[in-house]
């Protein structure tokens, strides 16, 4: 199994909600089939992303690597999706804004874009 955004999607759902059952619950799959796909992983890339030994799994130093750079892909993975939708239903992905020097207040500009960009 390659890395795949299920997967990130798990170790995200077990961090945020604690365990595994209530991840489960929030991405509406059984904890077994968390379980599977997690261990999948493990076992193809011979790495250990939770440590199961205690009462609640923990992550590994691997698993939060992993948590963290797979946040980092899940949302390039969103913006993607929507910059993908707002192309494709007309929105510009780049606005041009020009200055002349006649424009009065050149050096307000600077903060002024700013504040638009946000």
């Amino acid at each position: 199994m390659r890395i795949n955004l299920d997967v990130l999607l798990i170790l995200d759902a077990i961090d945020k909600h604690g365990s595994f059952a209530a991840a489960a619950g929030s991405l509406f799959k059984t904890p077994a089939a968390l379980s599977y796909m997690i261990q999948k992983l493990e076992n193809d890339l011979d790495i250990e992303l939770l440590d199961r030994s205690g009462h609640r799994a923990k992550f590994t130093d691997t698993g939060r690597m992993m948590l963290e750079k797979g946040r980092l892909l899940l949302n390039a993975a969103k913006d993607l999706e929507k910059q993908a939708v707002q192309l494709s239903s007309g929105w510009e992905k780049e606005l041009a804004i020009a200055l002349d020097d006649s424009f009065p207040f050149r050096d307000a500009a600077g903060p002024l874009l700013m504040r638009f960009m946000r």
